[in-house]
């Protein structure tokens, strides 16, 4: 199923919606989280709004917070989609204040007619799974609940992650326990679709990763892997997976994206022949002739779904 064709979907089902309700018996009946057609707003300026903590019930505070990018006052007027990014570092570093990767995703944002969101979570080895996609899954709700008062719109969300983080909002988009209600998802170059292969065929590092935010037990690895929670009875929203790096590396990709299809929609960007942080550093820059393109259509196109 392509992108448009899940677009045309849900303009044929808002159509619908206008003459007679769906009963029981309506076969053709749109469950009632389906995406509707939305409007798009234009470019603007995005500038730091605020910081916000969006969760009181653990700390520190820092870890829960999130970083809101919005344009000035007098352009709010049209409630616009929100882009959350969420920064990798192997569950154990990172911040969501990241300058060498912000300036492209700004970009990004503000060209698109977006609000820009980067979040925080909780690290390893302080804390393990689920603790970081809870905290996710929380600055989502957060940012549902309060991103109208800087113009956005709480219908549309976009999720977007590289590395750890990447893996973060494939899992928030996969796993029924969260769902987290965007309309679309962009990976940034995980490798983290499965998490027991890496304990079984990565490298020292990448296993001590793993094993520091979650553990060994095979229940647990299942649950923080989401190449293992798609399913059909909760389908993932349209994904979009950049890649890089080895053939092996890149297949993994490629079979996820390809068991998303199944149930929902997915795409793969490879993205040639750039470094793991290259690859999320230079996104929404000129550096970047081949990914950079293709999110920015992928948002246009998301800036069109919305979900309830």
């Amino acid at each position: 199923m392509t992108l448009a064709s899940f677009r045309l979907s849900v303009i044929v089902a808002a159509l619908g919606a206008c003459g007679s309700p769906a009963t029981d018996e309506d076969p053709e009946a749109d469950p009632p989280d389906a995406p509707v057609v939305a409007a798009t707003c234009g470019a603007s300026t995005l500038a730091l709004a605020t910081t916000a903590r969006y969760r009181d019930d653990v700390g520190p505070a820092d870890l829960v917070s999130l970083d809101i990018f919005a344009p000035p006052e007098a352009e709010r007027g049209c409630a616009r989609p929100v882009l959350v990014y969420v920064h990798g570092g192997s569950w154990t570093v990172g911040d969501k204040a990241n300058p060498p990767s912000t300036a492209g995703k700004l970009t990004l944002a503000a060209d698109g007619g977006y609000i820009y969101v980067s979040i925080n979570y909780r690290l390893s080895p302080a804390v393990m799974h689920p603790a970081h996609i809870s905290d996710v899954d929380a600055a989502v709700d957060w940012v549902r609940a309060h991103i109208a008062e800087y113009g956005g719109d709480p219908t549309r969300v976009v999720l977007i992650g590289h590395s750890a983080g990447g893996h973060l909002v494939a899992l928030a988009s996969t796993h029924a326990r969260y769902h987290a209600g965007a309309v679309c998802t962009v990976v940034i170059d995980s490798d983290q679709f499965d998490l027991s292969h890496g304990i079984e065929f990565g490298g020292p590092d990448e296993q001590a990763s793993i094993e520091q935010a979650f553990g060994t037990d095979p229940a647990t690895l299942q649950d923080g892997s989401p190449l293992r929670q798609v399913t059909a009875s909760a389908p993932p929203p349209p994904m979009l997976v950049i890649t890089r790096g080895s053939e092996a590396r890149m297949q993994r990709a490629h079979e996820f994206a390809a068991l998303v299809n199944t149930v929902s929609e997915a795409d793969v960007v490879e993205a040639g022949a750039v470094s793991h942080e290259e690859v999320n550093n230079q996104l929404g820059t000129p550096a970047d002739a081949i990914a950079t393109p293709v999110v920015a259509d992928f948002l246009r196109s998301c800036a069109t779904l919305s979900r309830s």
